[in-house]
């Protein structure tokens, strides 16, 4: 436990609130629907006083909960039944900020690709950028998450250090991640991180 403690998880949540939200399947049952509220929401928040970074993801780091997928790299070999997988993460623009993440090298989403529908960008983390680019610069090659030559390909436009999602009693694995609209979860949690005391900061949220 003492040993745990003492781990950086390579976040900060210091002056942060976070809560979680679940959209009804009635009420929200398009992507559409979801993209629009959350950009709404988003949007509230940032004009709250008090807000300095607000942004939302489909699960937190360490909330026990977890998304994966298998992808491919362009132009790397593949084998049938042995893809590597990766945590899967949908955000906005300033989750990276918002969670006291260092900034992605390259860049982060803009909001048109955050709130558009064509975007087809990613941002991958380190251990991802050493395994399959080594020796290489990531940002500009693409991946996907589909086997048929039809697959639409993402194009790495970022790389941020590698954090603990799930254990950190545990090595970290491979990370992606998407602009909201690309993947719009009916679930999202939303994080504000706050200039004063957070608690303060609750009710407004």
């Amino acid at each position: 436990f003492l040993y745990l403690r003492q781990l950086e998880p390579g976040f900060d949540t210091t002056r942060q609130v976070t809560t979680r939200l679940y959209l009804s399947n009635d009420r929200y049952p398009d992507g559409a629907g979801r993209i629009a509220f959350f950009r709404s929401a988003l949007e509230r928040l940032a004009n709250t006083p008090g807000a300095e970074a607000v942004a939302a993801i489909n699960y937190l780091p360490l909330s026990g909960n977890n998304s994966g997928s298998s992808f491919r790299v362009e132009g790397q070999p593949i084998t049938p039944g042995q893809l590597p997988m990766a945590a899967w993460r949908p955000i906005t623009r300033d989750y990276f900020r918002a969670f006291g993440m260092q900034a992605p090298r390259g860049r982060t989403f803009t909001d048109a690709e955050v709130f558009g529908s064509s975007a087809r960008v990613v941002i991958i983390n380190q251990t991802i950028a050493e395994r399959f680019f080594p020796g290489q610069d990531p940002l500009g090659r693409r991946l996907t998450t589909g086997l048929s030559d039809n697959a639409e390909w993402l194009t790495v436009v970022g790389v941020v250090p590698t954090v603990n999602l799930r254990d950190l009693g545990q090595p970290a694995d491979n990370q992606l991640y998407v602009p909201y609209a690309y993947s719009p979860w009916r679930t999202m949690s939303l994080v504000v991180r706050v200039r004063g005391d957070p608690a303060a900061f609750t009710p407004s949220l």
